[in-house]
C-alpha cells in the first residue's frame, strides 16, 4: 500500500507539536548525556591539535604525530556513533510508544536499556553490517567484471564499470531508505528486528520516504543551520581573528597557529550555547521522524485507530 503523503507530513508536524513537551521529557536526557560526552571527547582532542600546530607549523608536520592524531580521531569517531546510535534508539523507541498510543503517561526524564531499546539498537546494528556486505560483495563483483572486460576491451570496460558503479550506487540508496524508514515503527509495534518486514512495507513508497523526510527535516535543519552560524560568528568576531599571512598558497605558520588558537578559543566560549542548540534540534528532529514513521506505519497497516499520533496529546 502507497503511504499517504500529505496525510503523512500532517501527522508528523501535529504529533511534534501537539507532543512538544513530551518530546523533550522524553529526548533531553539521552541527547544531553550524548552530547556530554562528545564534547568531552572533542575537548580531550584539544592538546592534541594544539600539540599538531605548534612552533613548527604544518609544513613541518611529523608524520608519526599525525598519524597518531588521525588513530586517535578515528577511535573517538567511532566511540561517538556508537553512543549516537544508542542514544538514538533510546530515544526513538520512547517517542514510538507514545507515537503508536503504547504510553500515554506524561514523561519528563527518560532513560531506558531495556529490551526494545536494545532490538532497535541491534537492528540499526545490523542493517550497518548488511550495507557494508553488499558494498564489499558487490565491489568485488564489479571488479571481477571489469577484469573480465579488460581482456577484451578497455573502452567496454571502462563503460560498464561506470554503469555498474552508478547502478550500485542507486540500488543502495533505494535499499537503504527503503529498509530502515519502517524499521523503528515495526520493532516497537511488532516486537522483532523486522528488517524484512520493514523493506515489505517499503514497496512501491521510495519517493514518498524521501519527500517525508526532506518535509519533516529540512525545514529545521536550516532553522538550526542559521542559529548555529549567528552564534559562532559572533563569538569569532569578538576574537579579532588575525588573517595577515592567511592568505591562499602561502600560509605564514605564526599566523596559521594564531588563527587556529583563536577559533578554538572562540568555540569554547559558545560551546554550551551551541551543545543547546544541537540538543533542540536533535529533539526537534527525533520527533517529527518519529511522528511521521508512526502514522505511516498505521496508515499503511490499517492499523490508523484510537492510538493514531496525529491524536496523541501532550
Amino acid at each position: 500500500m502507497h503511504i499517504p503523503f500529505e496525510r503523512t507530513i500532517m501527522g508528523a508536524y501535529r504529533f511534534g507539536s501537539e507532543n512538544y513537551l513530551a518530546i523533550l521529557g522524553i529526548a533531553w536526557l539521552p541527547f544531553l548525556l550524548f552530547l556530554v560526552a562528545a564534547v568531552l571527547l572533542v575537548v580531550s582532542m584539544f592538546p592534541e591539535l594544539n600539540g599538531l600546530m605548534g612552533a613548527t607549523g604544518p609544513d613541518r608536520w611529523d608524520q608519526a604525530q599525525v598519524s597518531a592524531f588521525v588513530l586517535s580521531i578515528l577511535d573517538k569517531t567511532l566511540l561517538m556513533l556508537v553512543l549516537l546510535l544508542l542514544a538514538f534508539a533510546m530515544i526513538t523507541v520512547g517517542l514510538m510508544r507514545k507515537a503508536l498510543g503504547q504510553d500515554s503517561k506524561a514523561v519528563f526524564v527518560y532513560f531506558s536499556l531495556g529490551a526494545e531499546t536494545w532490538r532497535l539498537f541491534g537492528a540499526y546494528v545490523l542493517l550497518l553490517l548488511l550495507v557494508a556486505a553488499g558494498i564489499v560483495a558487490y565491489f568485488f563483483a564489479v571488479a571481477l567484471v571489469s577484469f573480465l572486460l579488460a581482456q577484451i576491451s578497455a573502452a567496454l570496460q571502462g563503460l560498464a564499470t561506470t554503469l555498474l558503479i552508478l547502478g550500485g550506487l542507486v540500488f543502495g540508496i533505494y535499499a537503504i531508505v527503503r529498509m530502515q524508514f519502517f524499521l523503528p515503527a515495526v520493532v516497537v509495534a511488532e516486537h522483532h528486528i523486522g528488517i524484512r518486514r520493514s523493506w515489505h512495507l517499503g514497496r512501491g513508497n521510495f519517493w514518498r520516504i524521501v519527500g517525508i523526510v526532506i518535509a519533516v527535516s529540512l525545514p529545521a535543519y536550516v532553522v538550526f543551520t542559521v542559529l548555529y552560524s549567528i552564534v559562532l560568528q559572533l563569538a569569532l568576531t569578538g576574537q579579532n581573528l588575525p588573517m595577515v599571512g592567511l592568505t591562499p598558497g602561502r600560509v605564514s605558520p605564526d599566523a596559521y597557529r594564531r588563527y587556529f588558537s583563536a577559533w578554538l578559543a572562540a568555540t569554547r566560549s559558545v560551546l554550551p550555547v551551541l551543545a543547546l542548540l544541537q540538543l533542540l534540534y536533535m529533539v526537534a528532529v527525533t520527533g517529527l521522524s518519529t511522528g511521521a514513521v508512526a502514522t505511516a506505519y498505521k496508515l499503511v497497516t490499517g492499523h490508523d485507530g484510537p492510538s493514531d499520533p496525529t491524536r496523541v496529546f501532550a
